[in-house]
């Protein structure tokens, strides 16, 4: 990936970028819940929320890599804390089905980003080579610049991974592709265009439950993707579920299956190349 800018504060990370992303997406669904969740679910979900940008920045400012894992921990475990509160509200119909996937999304975009995140973090914390580093068949006595070499090397190292060190979010953050990112929006929605398919003519086989939109080819959007979806066949259906974002495009195939009664038996799913 180029990098356009220097890394300078936490609000330059992608992965803080992506989180106060889902903050915001947060805040505005529990605006939705009853009142009566004012001080349970509502109050835990933003909670949760926060605590996760707010990591994120803390271990971003920390100079250690101990210290910085520490905290990218911490904003993992409210991440997983905030997945389960999605699914209880979803469970009990304080959200539709389109909204929990558009968050749902977020939160496994994010999990992807801190994942990497903590991996490359973890492998900053590597230790100098210890002094005893000698150049093969070499004489220190007789020559004294082959003696001072080592001595260099080290040195030059201890500079280096001082660098590192300082700059060790920026660094990792920048080794995420972007395109990766938009690749897997892109096959969160192929998969959730799918669903939404599999979901109507599980319904009804003919898909014109859903009037005025029914399943031959139509679209819906889940996040900053879109998902355009086909259904075809007679007395077996096939799904043709396309995720795009920007440029990158991913598409999914379900076939399923049906009873003389017209209910489905049996399904397959895979991903096209």
């Amino acid at each position: 990936m180029e990098i356009k800018q220097r890394i300078k504060t936490f609000k330059d990370l992608i992965v803080w970028q992506e989180g106060h992303n889902l903050v915001l997406m947060i805040y505005k669904l529990t605006n939705k819940f009853p009142k009566s969740e004012i001080y349970s679910l509502i109050s835990q979900m933003r909670r949760a929320a926060i605590s996760i940008t707010s990591n994120i920045a803390e271990g971003f400012c920390r100079r250690s890599n101990k210290e910085k894992l520490q905290f990218y921990y911490i904003a993992k475990g409210s991440l997983i804390e905030l997945e389960n509160q999605l699914i209880i509200s979803n469970d009990v119909d304080y959200i539709n089905d389109k909204d929990f996937d558009k968050i749902y999304q977020q939160i496994v975009i994010l999990n992807k980003l801190l994942n990497a995140f903590i991996s490359k973090t973890e492998y900053l914390k590597f230790s100098i080579p210890n002094s005893k580093f000698q150049i093969p068949n070499s004489n220190t006595n007789s020559n004294n610049g082959a003696a001072a070499l080592p001595t260099i090397i080290i040195i030059a190292m201890i500079i280096l991974l001082a660098g590192i060190g300082a700059a060790s979010s920026g660094f990792v953050e920048n080794l995420i592709s972007y395109s990766e990112l938009e690749s897997k929006k892109a096959l969160f929605a192929a998969e959730a265009g799918a669903k939404d398919a599999f979901k109507r003519i599980g319904r009804n086989k003919n898909c014109n439950t859903d009037a005025p939109i029914t399943c031959a080819s139509y679209s819906i959007g889940v996040g900053d993707a879109t998902s355009t979806i086909t259904v075809s066949g007679g007395n077996n259906k096939t799904i043709l579920s396309s995720g795009q974002v920007g440029s990158i495009e991913v598409r999914i195939q379900v076939e399923v299956y049906f009873d003389q009664n017209n209910k489905v038996i049996q399904s397959s799913w895979k991903q096209l190349e």
